[in-house]
């Protein structure tokens, strides 16, 4: 993957620090109750942080005539400038296969890619 500013690793450069990252630093993670978290505030209408900062998690109503579905659903919502993803290792073939589609779909192994292309302008910076 190439991009239009030098700050941004490509894919395979994040893939090798990560997995070198994963080598060097231990973790040790439990899963809690939301309202043991600390400097996280759960209440029944979002997820957030204590100084507002980060992301924030909040439930919606979509309403729509697109395929005549409506359906309601949480959504992510970020204030910052940045990134927020979530990484998965594909392990299963159905993983793998779904990895596979994303980089079709999105023709992100093109290092020229169309204007056109989801792939262009998600990693176009844009500020």
């Amino acid at each position: 993957m190439a991009s239009d500013n030098p700050k941004i690793m490509n894919f395979n450069k994040f893939y090798k620090w990560f997995n070198y990252q994963k080598k060097i630093n231990k973790f040790k993670v439990k899963k809690v109750k939301l309202k043991e978290i600390k400097n996280w505030n759960v209440r029944s209408d979002k997820i957030s942080h204590a100084n507002n900062k980060f992301f924030k998690i909040v439930g919606i109503k979509v309403r729509s005539n697109f395929y005549k579905k409506n359906w309601d659903q949480p959504i992510i919502l970020q204030n910052e400038v940045g990134v927020l993803g979530i990484i998965k290792n594909p392990k299963s073939k159905k993983d793998k296969a779904r990895k596979k589609s994303y980089y079709a779909r999105h023709n992100a192994q093109d290092s020229n890619p169309d204007k056109f292309s989801a792939r262009y302008w998600s990693h176009k910076v844009k500020w």
